[in-house]
């Protein structure tokens, strides 16, 4: 069953995000804490307002930036007298929220006032997903401006309880946007049933869901939209089933309450997410930003490299691109004429891009190789099907966002269906012949296809960056117990040049060897506090020659 993540991929039907239909229109500013997200002055999401500086809302809704928060506001067509628009500057998503294909932490706030720098995850996926924006000025609060209270704790919602949710958008499946707050009321659904019906996408813990009876709840253009029980904010609108009238479907929430300790930390400390020994429940919270860029409407995907430089065409003669329907989805090394050494997570980013690009599960990947452009047809390319993937057999199950070793063993043989044709545009990169331990210190080199500058769109061309080895010490203090020194290796990040949401699997190469694969950073991916991390290759030697014999 395909889901419509209220904002989420809806860009394949050209549609907002989710809306209500089946409800009635409010009593104007009888819900004075709604937020109207607007992009270019088109509403995209709902928000809530919860203190004068914070916004609370669904992580996906990032998609649309840059924001404005409108507040106040009953018809959204109208200037009305009442209505404050606000800009938001800074966009904090949970640092668990990694990639918009996936359904879990999709929460994010949005912050008013003094500009914060939180400690950024990358992207793209995906259990908390909600977001807080920086707003440029606080919110005036009067009687049509006003937050509304969270829950004072963590208790749990009865099955059955009457609930209400409120948005701006369709009254029904491809209609047109409403102008105007409408409201329908729901009921909690028992979460077990929504578990049986939505399956890996529902998670107990941080979600909550509504009865869907097809005739009412909220549909496209209203994700990051409150649900409202005896006047306490109970959840977040995230997803329900793409034809909204599904009365099979439960429709979901993200659950306030589960999100109660990440809220509050960012609220009493001007947006540190997440800051060292200062709350345990947040440790385990830090932040794995994968290296795989956020799904877009043209279809490119995948890490990039910030900053650096455009590297001279066809130096990088073993490098790979990892393409599902030629969208460029994860970086890789040519070490034999037939055989492609990435990470492991790239295999489900690989599957995740086939079901957006093709709508198949199925869908042949394939590496390009000899590439310099990647946008155009050089006569050097070679394209080539992927016949067998090998992860490593240690490798976690990485959808488990709650894992904090869900990166260790991260290393994948990819086979190919026929060899390369080796030339000077395509050349092996030879694995190390032993076990090798660089110093800190050290120079070294990455390269991508990806975006230069954060915020901009990917570039065609490989980039290159210069970089230099960090200690474990350093690592271990930072990553803590994402960090395994036995085989991983980091880099210094001066917030100059790296990588970034897009070519996991890519290589660090130094003193001319293969040190390193890319697996994740700090989803700001210029923040300087934490290292990025890759797969030390020399450690998996006993493995990659195993692998070489079958």
């Amino acid at each position: 069953m395909k889901l419509c993540l209220v904002v989420l991929f809806c860009w394949l039907s050209d549609g907002l995000e989710t809306g209500i239909f089946g409800g009635v229109e409010v009593k104007p500013h009888s819900k004075p804490y709604m937020a109207s997200l607007q992009s270019r002055k088109h509403h995209v999401c709902g928000g809530v307002l919860i203190r004068e500086d914070f916004v609370l809302t669904s992580a996906h809704c990032l998609e649309y930036r840059p924001l404005e928060a409108v507040l106040g506001a009953h018809n959204i067509s109208r200037h009305e007298s009442s209505q404050q628009r606000i800009g938001v500057s800074r966009y904090n998503k949970h640092p668990l929220f990694l990639h918009p294909a996936e359904t879990q932490y999709d929460m994010m706030l949005l912050r008013v006032g003094q500009l914060f720098r939180p400690i950024a995850f990358l992207a793209n996926v995906f259990d908390e997903s909600r977001v807080v924006f920086q707003l440029k000025r606080n919110a005036s609060l009067n009687g049509k401006v006003r937050p509304l209270p969270l829950p004072k704790d963590s208790g749990k919602i009865a099955t059955g309880q009457q609930c209400a949710m409120a948005g701006w958008g369709m009254r029904r499946p491809g209609g047109l946007a409403e102008t105007v707050l409408m409201q329908v009321q729901v009921q909690v659904e028992d979460k077990k049933k929504c578990k049986g019906k939505w399956k890996r996408h529902f998670n107990t813990n941080q979600m909550l869901c509504s009865e869907s009876r097809g005739g009412k709840g909220f549909c496209q253009g209203d994700s990051g939209g409150p649900l409202v029980c005896h006047s306490v904010l109970r959840g977040v609108a995230a997803y329900t089933s793409p034809e909204c009238t599904n009365s099979d479907y439960p429709q979901v929430y993200m659950d306030v309450s589960f999100f109660l300790p990440w809220i509050k930390n960012v609220m009493d400390n001007t947006g540190r997410l997440c800051k060292r020994d200062r709350d345990p429940h947040l440790k385990s919270t830090m932040l794995l930003a994968l290296l795989l860029l956020y799904l877009t409407p043209s279809g490119a995907a995948g890490s990039r490299i910030f900053g650096g430089r455009e590297a001279k065409p066809h130096s990088w003669p073993y490098m790979v691109s990892l393409q599902v329907n030629q969208a460029h989805v994860c970086g890789g090394v040519l070490i034999r004429k037939d055989l492609v050494l990435t990470a492991a997570h790239c295999a489900q980013w690989s599957r995740v891009v086939s079901r957006v690009v093709s709508g198949s599960r199925s869908s042949p990947s394939e590496v390009l190789l000899g590439a310099h452009n990647i946008s155009r047809m050089e006569g050097s390319q070679q394209r080539i099907r992927i016949s067998e993937y090998h992860k490593h057999s240690r490798f976690p199950d990485h959808t488990d966002s709650r894992n904090p070793r869900r990166y260790f063993y991260d290393i994948m043989l990819l086979k190919l269906g026929q060899n390369a044709t080796l030339n000077e545009f395509v050349k092996v990169f030879r694995v190390p012949n032993k076990y090798k331990y660089m110093e800190p210190g050290t120079a070294c080199t990455t390269a991508g296809w990806g975006k230069r500058v954060l915020g901009r769109t990917t570039e065609s061309v490989l980039y290159e960056a210069s970089l230099r080895l960090d200690s474990n010490k350093n690592c271990g203090s930072k990553w803590q117990s994402y960090y395994n020194p036995d085989h991983m290796a980091c880099s210094v990040s001066d917030g100059k040049e790296g990588f970034c949401q897009g070519d996991s699997g890519g290589p660090l190469v130094c003193d001319s060897k293969l040190y390193g694969i890319v697996i994740y950073t700090a989803a700001q991916c210029d923040d300087a506090s934490y290292p990025e991390v890759y797969t030390r290759v020399s450690y998996f030697l006993p493995w990659i020659k195993e692998m070489m014999r079958l």
